[in-house]
């Protein structure tokens, strides 16, 4: 994913709108590496009141846009999973532009036009980045001693 500055409208569909007025206080106070520190991770809405969860590097991008005041655009890559919206000259891609307007807290893609709100939440250092999903092949040798 590739995360930029966002300042011009795209195809009509989705306005950048104008940079925010700077209201977040950046979370990161004393050592940056430390499991204790809150990590910053947008989510945007999906069906039956889900969130999508943006990973936890590509939401550092979008975060320092933020904090920055600026709108963010980013490129999702879904790779062999699926066909992207993204199709220059009607050829097929892999890949989905958005950019999030922090003016309506909302993320647009730039190709299908599609509306998604969006919200930034903090969880704790640690917990960011899944590192059990549930579909693993292969069964796992758990130690549950203490």
């Amino acid at each position: 994913m590739s995360v930029g500055l966002v300042d011009a409208m795209v195809d009509g569909l989705c306005s950048a709108g104008q940079p925010h007025e700077e209201t977040a206080i950046s979370p990161y106070l004393g050592d940056r590496n430390s499991a204790a520190r809150p990590v910053p991770i947008f989510e945007a809405a999906f069906k039956n009141d889900m969130w999508w969860s943006i990973p936890e590097e590509d939401s550092l991008k979008i975060y320092q846009q933020y904090i920055q005041g600026n709108n963010a655009s980013y490129v999702w890559d879904w790779g062999e999973s699926r066909t992207g919206s993204y199709a220059p000259e009607g050829e097929e891609t892999t890949y989905n532009r958005y950019i999030i307007d922090f003016d309506k807290w909302e993320q647009c893609n730039l190709d299908s036009g599609t509306r998604r709100s969006v919200r930034l939440v903090f969880v704790q250092g640690g917990n960011a980045t899944a590192t059990a999903t549930g579909h693993n092949d292969k069964k796992r040798n758990m130690d549950w001693s203490v």
